[in-house]
């Protein structure tokens, strides 16, 4: 048969047509963050940084020793030329040729298992099932609060972790901070914490499973107007003002000091002030309230990172800090 009488590949509909992708910029907030894998192995000792290499995390473990940086320009890429398509599994065209990436791909890419690992629940010493850790069971922690508690001291009357939590929050924390990667104020829903006090058993669920699933459909969630949906690419011309305090020479203190991190600024504002600490007048708190947003929702940094003194430049005046691109 000739070549000839082969009819052309139809394929999906493309979310852009082809040649009319828009010239856009892109900043992709939130993504995996393998700096959380240097963290987790200063708060834990050898062998308990060990056992982690030695479950499914090994993988990640080993891919944050190769310093590899998340792409925006390549994720931005792709997302502009994805096909819309049925079910979990992800379609893109890369110079004309259709490409996939469905959960098979996935676990050739990353190695993270995506079927269960059959183990028989353990007990050291201590039941997970009618014992488990109390950050397992609440429902409420954000994965900010669950990284505080490893890699901070225990505070007043809370008693210290001993090396078997360790390895169960350690688990969590790389789990949901590089495969799930909520935003910072997201709670993590309690059926991913299920078997998180006992190691053996939460590193033996299928994570690259839950993983791709919600990476897919966060995917297909994006359509033409995701990179212009409300949020300004380009500044907002306004003079600065002078409201009873001039916000160039009399900056607020949390916006000068550049060692501030999101979680003392949500803090700072939702709760009331301490000892000595003057409290926090309207003005002050809209500025805050804009930074805890912006930083919270759109830059997403773990809760450790301080926050860069270029993005709090314009904080101590809400009119030019919201006017900013």
């Amino acid at each position: 048969m000739a070549s000839s009488d082969f009819e052309p590949l139809a394929l999906p509909e493309p979310t852009y047509g082809m040649g009319f992708e828009p010239i856009v910029g892109a900043n992709i907030c939130q993504h995996s963050d393998l700096s959380l894998v240097a963290k987790v192995k200063h708060a834990l000792g050898k062998a308990s940084f060990t056992k982690l290499q030695s479950s499914f995390l090994g993988p990640i473990i080993n891919l944050s020793a190769r310093d590899i940086k998340f792409s925006e320009k390549i994720f931005h890429y792709l997302m502009l030329r994805r096909l819309k398509t049925r079910g979990r599994n992800l379609w893109f065209t890369v110079d004309m040729q259709p490409l996939q990436f469905s959960m098979r791909e996935f676990f050739l890419t990353t190695g993270i298992q995506c079927e269960p690992i059959h183990r028989e629940p353990r007990n050291n010493g201590k039941d997970p099932i009618s014992e488990p850790y109390s950050w397992a069971v609440r429902g409420d922690y954000t994965l900010t609060q669950l990284q505080y508690r490893l890699f901070n001291e225990p505070e007043e009357g809370e008693e210290p972790l001993d090396d078997k939590e360790k390895e169960c929050l350690a688990a969590v924390v790389l789990t949901e901070g590089i495969l799930m990667t909520p935003y910072s104020l997201e709670k993590i829903p309690l059926s991913r914490l299920k078997h998180a006090s006992d190691f053996e058993m939460y590193t033996a669920q299928p994570w690259g499973k839950e993983s791709y699933n919600i990476l897919a459909t966060c995917i297909q969630k994006f359509d033409k107007d995701s990179w212009s949906k409300g949020i300004q690419c380009e500044s907002i011309h306004r003079e600065p003002r002078n409201n009873g305090k001039d916000p160039i020479s009399e900056p607020y203190s949390w916006a000068v000091r550049g060692d501030y991190t999101l979680t003392q600024l949500q803090y700072r504002l939702f709760n009331e002030p301490e000892e000595g600490e003057e409290p926090l007048d309207d003005k002050e708190k809209e500025c805050l309230a804009a930074v805890v947003l912006t930083e919270g929702i759109l830059m997403t940094p773990y809760s450790l990172e301080k926050i860069p003194l270029s993005r709090l430049k314009h904080a101590s005046d809400f009119e030019m800090y919201t006017a900013q691109p």
